[in-house]
């Protein structure tokens, strides 16, 4: 594609971002259309919702036309802080504490910004002294061990991911020898505990992962992201760091 044509497709792009702006009122776009035109919904707080806002912001980056600002806060903070998937609003939901250790590496490998660094030296300690015994949390972080509450494999191998991400990064030596520990730990535990060995009906890879406790779906269950980051993790500490995302 010529630049001539990158340009009016992105105008046209931007033609349709201000209807569909018009359309919602200031509020959001349902997450499918129906016959081909997007319905007004209220915020959900789902993970869908981050699409809509971020057509907005790219429109904004393209055009710098302050208008597209105006949907978020003015100083860029959150309005407050709401769980969709953890324990409750004042607790850590494990998963997402595993997405931000995966997600900060990544973001670093792109953008080279040493606070990056920083604020994973934080989310990073903070996940790890909130591991039970066996180094694979409970599905949020408030849980200890003998909790009544199920463990999340997920979020074990998403976090090996990100800790193999960051290692190579951190220059303290004691603080990188700690995390390789971690990074050993977790996933001895996943394997001798966690991955299916014995159980030949199952074609999953990793038990006991946790989808949504508070909506009662795939609880001690296989999941999808849990088996994918399992095999990252493994392939990773065989054959070496390499960027997958």
């Amino acid at each position: 594609m010529t630049k001539e044509v990158l340009g009016k497709a992105l105008s046209d792009a931007i033609a349709k971002i201000d209807k569909l702006w018009d359309d919602v009122h200031g509020n959001f776009a349902s997450h499918a259309s129906t016959n081909n035109v997007y319905d007004e919904v209220e915020n959900d707080y789902g993970w869908n919702e981050g699409f809509f806002t971020g057509m907005l912001w790219l429109a904004y980056e393209a055009t710098g036309d302050e208008k597209y600002r105006e949907f978020f806060n003015p100083d860029g903070m959150p309005d407050r802080g709401e769980t969709a998937q953890g324990a409750s609003d004042n607790s850590c939901w494990a998963r997402c504490q595993s997405w931000i250790v995966s997600g900060l590496p990544y973001s670093y490998r792109y953008t080279k910004e040493k606070p990056m660094l920083e604020l994973f030296e934080k989310v990073a300690n903070y996940y790890i002294n909130h591991l039970p015994d066996d180094f694979v949390p409970y599905w949020d972080l408030s849980f200890f061990d003998g909790a009544d509450e199920p463990k999340d494999s997920s979020a074990a191998a998403i976090a090996v991911c990100g800790f193999l991400e960051m290692i190579p990064n951190i220059k303290d030596d004691s603080l990188r020898a700690i995390y390789e520990g971690v990074v050993d730990k977790m996933m001895f535990s996943l394997y001798n505990n966690y991955s299916i060995k014995d159980t030949p009906d199952s074609n999953g890879l990793l038990l006991h992962a946790v989808y949504s406790k508070p909506a009662g779906v795939g609880v001690d269950e296989c999941n999808i992201w849990g088996c994918y980051y399992y095999v990252e993790a493994l392939v990773r500490m065989i054959k070496g760091t390499k960027a997958y995302w």
